[in-house]
């Protein structure tokens, strides 16, 4: 059976390395889906999980992969360094498609702790764009070889990832995508209102909506969602105690001042017909 770590489209065949129309896309002088378990009878591209763990126990092909790939995609969105490397993953994960010798392209994912402006009130944000802490799963780098764009194969990337993550593209954080980017999210997701940041990543308009209406989509992750969500429940529901109990000293104010007013107004009139005020024998 095929690794839970890979995805593939068909029976695997020794001839074939590279896909069709993509001579040369980034080959490598030893077999990627061989490296990465795939069983001998099936066929590619696939879609290959390297996480710490996968990377330590491959030894060197795949930290080689990944670095050149890093460079490859640093050339193509115009950085001053990569964004990847080939060690040190952490707890960051990075999907591989591949088939045969011929590396196709790769996204990485991992999460981050930023400091965002929410557009959105919320209940840990009672000031319009007031800054605040969220740790969204990120996509921090995105690359898919020239001679293999306009053919699916980001498209297969991204849903793949967001199959495995149990993520919605509304949920995930970016970092400093390319204009190539955030206009494959438009176009397949309708991804498009953002408020630029300082740390120059774009967290969309949606991911504050969905948190504020309970979520929404899917989960951002097993226990990690489950624990995210078991913090945040006592803290809305204690914000919304103390919005009632202001509510409530408020509306008691209100009726204090219309007394006061309506108690000046009779003993005015009393006053005026020679009448005793109250307090007095009359």
């Amino acid at each position: 059976s095929l690794s839970p770590h890979l995805t593939s489209s068909g029976p695997r065949r020794e001839t074939s390395s590279r896909p069709v129309g993509s001579p040369a896309a980034m080959d490598f002088p030893f077999d990627l889906l061989g490296i990465l378990g795939t069983p001998k009878d099936q066929d590619g591209p696939c879609i290959g999980l390297i996480d710490e763990r996968v990377l330590g126990a491959r030894g060197g092909s795949l930290a080689m992969v990944l670095e050149e790939l890093g460079q490859k995609s640093c050339v193509a969105q115009g950085l001053r360094k990569p964004v990847t490397y080939g060690s040190g993953l952490g707890d960051q994960r990075v999907y591989l498609l591949a088939e045969g010798r011929t590396a196709l392209g790769f996204l990485k994912v991992g999460r981050k702790r930023l400091f965002v402006a929410s557009p959105h009130v919320s209940a840990f944000a009672d000031v319009r764009n007031a800054f605040r802490e969220i740790d969204p799963l990120c996509v921090l780098d995105f690359y898919v070889h020239e001679r293999c764009q306009r053919q699916g194969f980001g498209k297969r990337l991204f849903e793949d990832m967001l199959q495995r993550e149990r993520m919605a593209p509304a949920q995930l954080g970016y970092d400093r995508p390319s204009p190539k980017l955030l206009a494959f999210l438009k176009t397949h997701y309708g991804l498009s209102r953002y408020q630029p940041q300082s740390n120059n990543f774009v967290v969309y308009e949606d991911y504050f909506l969905q948190e504020a209406s309970g979520g929404g989509g899917r989960p951002r992750s097993g226990e990690a969602a489950d624990e995210c969500g078991r913090r945040q429940r006592p803290q809305q529901q204690h914000h919304q105690q103390q919005q009632q109990q202001l509510r409530e000293q408020q509306r008691e104010q209100q009726r204090e001042r219309q007394w006061h007013v309506a108690a000046g107004a009779d003993v005015a009139a009393r006053a005026s017909r020679g009448g005793a005020p109250y307090g007095t024998d009359g």
